[in-house]
């Protein structure tokens, strides 16, 4: 009975595992596809994603490549790089798989890694107030995270208006590069 993997709600055979079997109880959670249309306040050019219980910090990870890709990740951190302040459109999903890739659509798209330890994507502005900041379940596990960005053109020179939509996609996925797809130069 060793190296028999068991997939079981909590481990409830407990029996098997005193045995020596494995149990992985990531993959008996069902998975939580969700979708959330979100107005953030974008204070110093940032709105982030993070898991509820990570206590990632975004100081150090703004590097000039970071600043050029709009993506800045800590450990369970992930910063999205906006092209104005103020107000901005965010879209949030978390999906099964992972979505078409469509650089004709977007101005700018960039992908890294997040690992959810929790079941609870915290989705906020740099400055909002952490405890009451917009919550997404998710199931816990490692997430390819996709920035996408349309509309960028309609960003004023003064960046003090646009219609612009930061489209952020999540999936499950082991691959944890940074990868820009496409990059938008202002």
């Amino acid at each position: 009975m060793r190296g028999l993997a068991i997939r079981a709600p909590s481990c409830t055979l407990l029996w098997l595992l005193l045995a020596g079997a494995a149990c992985s109880e990531r993959s008996s959670r069902p998975f939580l596809a969700s979708s959330s249309e979100l107005e953030l306040e974008a204070d110093h050019h940032q709105v982030y994603l993070q898991d509820e219980q990570a206590a990632g910090d975004l100081d150090t990870v703004w590097s000039r490549e970071a600043v050029a890709r709009l993506l800045g990740a800590s450990p369970g951190t992930v910063g999205i790089g906006t092209l104005r302040d103020g107000s901005v459109r965010v879209v949030v999903r978390v999906q099964a798989t992972e979505p078409v890739l469509d650089l004709r659509t977007f101005d700018h798209v960039a992908e890294c890694v997040l690992t959810m330890r929790s079941s609870r994507l915290v989705v906020a502005g740099c400055m909002d107030y952490r405890p009451t900041a917009r919550r997404l379940e998710i199931t816990p596990g490692k997430y390819r995270v996709r920035l996408q960005i349309r509309g960028a053109a309609t960003v004023a020179a003064d960046e003090s208006s646009g219609q612009e939509i930061y489209e952020v996609v999540l999936w499950p996925s082991e691959d944890e590069a940074v990868v820009v797809h496409k990059l938008h130069k202002a």
